[in-house]
């Protein structure tokens, strides 16, 4: 899925996560999906996100979830 596009991170880091976290948030409107990878990169934990906002064009029901791994 072009993750090490879209995190601008190499494709080696992505087997050394420390922590992951998934939240979707979808309203009647838009559907908001916000991620975020913690990695050690050189010896420095970093953090890296995205963010992504689209309309709700199929009518998906509003809901809030989240998913943090560790």
């Amino acid at each position: 899925l072009n993750a090490s596009k879209i995190f601008n991170l190499d494709k080696s880091h992505f087997n050394n996560l420390t922590k992951i976290t998934i939240q979707s948030i979808i309203t009647e409107e838009s559907i908001n999906l916000k991620v975020t990878l913690v990695v050690p990169v050189h010896n420095k934990t970093q953090t890296f996100g995205m963010n992504r906002i689209t309309t709700n064009l199929n009518g998906i029901p509003a809901i809030e979830s989240e998913l943090v791994t560790a």
